[in-house]
């Protein structure tokens, strides 16, 4: 049920595995995740927005179709109803 762990967003420098963003941009994130409260924030990582493309069927490893339908059910979630 876990669709992954250990990503890490940071300002400059190199990332391998993670997402860095500019040290302006890390500054912001971190001052409204601190004030909205870590337990509030929910965070996706995906390819892409599967709202605004459909997500491959044919994929390899076999394990990534699963994920993709998983990230598209949680990203659906979040449009307003």
């Amino acid at each position: 049920n876990n669709l992954g762990s250990a990503i890490m967003l940071h300002g400059s420098g190199g990332s391998i595995g993670c997402i860095a963003v500019s040290d302006r941009d890390i500054e912001e994130i971190f001052f409204l995740a601190a004030k909205t409260g870590t337990g509030n924030i929910r965070l996706l990582i995906s390819p892409f927005d599967f709202r605004r493309k459909p997500f491959p069927q044919e994929t390899d490893p076999a394990w990534l179709a699963e994920r993709y339908r998983r990230l598209n059910q949680e990203l659906q979630s979040l449009i307003p109803q």
